[in-house]
């Protein structure tokens, strides 16, 4: 049993569904929104010690910001969950939450992510409103486009441009490729995750990237994860990092390489086993912290 399953297992039988239907027994997608807005709090600080502050809030956010996502799609998807055998155990079908409480604590949730982000101007709350109504069209997507995963990376993203008004109080064009570069982490990481349901979204008419190339989705993944590195060289160019950095996204390359060569897409176990990014997500801002101490360093030698 993971440390997920037993931390959601202390709680008495009747809190279990409000962690189940956010996913606190399985919180891989709660983390992956994290690491990008983690970067970008660590990239636009100019200090060289981390904004620990900015990071434990943000990192509190993820968990409340994406888990009333997740409840949204679990309200849009009952049909469709319903149908397929890994997502029938999900509360709203289990009657483990009727969907009045799951309204209600979706509700909850999203006043708690409002009230953290008063601290901040105005604009943090725009784009939570933006992010709300991506999120919304998501599940709908599902129905109606090929690649609903670039609609989710927009979604999950927000919180890069949020995190970024938190530093520095607005925005500018220099985040934008960093933007890009977490809807190309999502896009690249949830392809992958719904390969692992592809057979049963073509009988049932849901679409996703997988269905749409099919035995070309491999050729997907390569190209799409090497545009992801280079929008991380560019956005540290962008924001003069220094050696470590640039070292990270190598190696961040080379495990999202095993991840695409090893992964069996007609094989769901495989798909489950390889999708998660939270390892690059965490090499990557390992890299940056380095790249920011190595930085300061820099200039200290300079001035002497």
């Amino acid at each position: 049993m993971s440390f997920a399953m037993a931390f959601v297992d202390m709680f008495p039988e009747q809190k279990k569904p409000y962690l189940k239907i956010i996913r606190m027994h399985d919180p891989t997608l709660n983390v992956m929104v994290f690491w990008p807005t983690a970067w970008c709090i660590e990239l636009s600080n100019t200090s060289d010690s981390p904004n620990v502050y900015l990071l434990t809030l943000f990192f509190l956010e993820s968990f409340i910001l994406h888990g009333a996502g997740l409840i949204l799609n679990d309200i849009f998807d009952r049909s469709i969950d319903s149908q397929v055998k890994r997502t029938q155990g999900r509360p709203l079908l289990t009657g483990e939450l009727s969907l009045t409480k799951a309204k209600c604590y979706l509700a909850v949730l999203l006043s708690i992510g409002i009230l953290l982000l008063l601290q901040f101007n105005y604009i943090c709350l725009w784009l939570l409103a933006m992010c709300a109504i991506s999120s919304t069209i998501y599940p709908v997507s599902k129905r109606f486009m090929h690649f609903p995963e670039i609609v989710l990376g927009i979604s999950c993203s927000f919180s890069v441009l949020i995190s970024r008004v938190a530093v520095t109080g607005g925005l500018d064009w220099s985040i934008s490729v960093l933007f890009l570069a977490g809807v190309l982490y999502w896009t690249v990481s949830y392809t992958i995750y719904n390969s692992q349901d592809k057979h049963i979204d073509k009988r049932i008419g849901v679409k996703s990237a997988a269905l749409k190339f099919g035995n070309l989705t491999k050729i997907l993944l390569w190209s799409t994860s090497l545009v992801f590195v280079i929008s991380l060289v560019i956005t540290g160019y962008i924001f003069q990092q220094t050696l470590p950095y640039f070292v990270s996204l190598l190696v961040s390359y080379a495990m999202i390489s095993h991840k695409i060569a090893c992964v069996d897409l007609n094989d769901p176990e495989s798909c489950f086993k390889y999708y998660s990014f939270s390892s690059v997500g965490l090499v990557i801002l390992l890299g940056i912290l380095a790249g920011n101490i190595f930085k300061q360093q820099q200039v200290l030698s300079e001035s002497v």
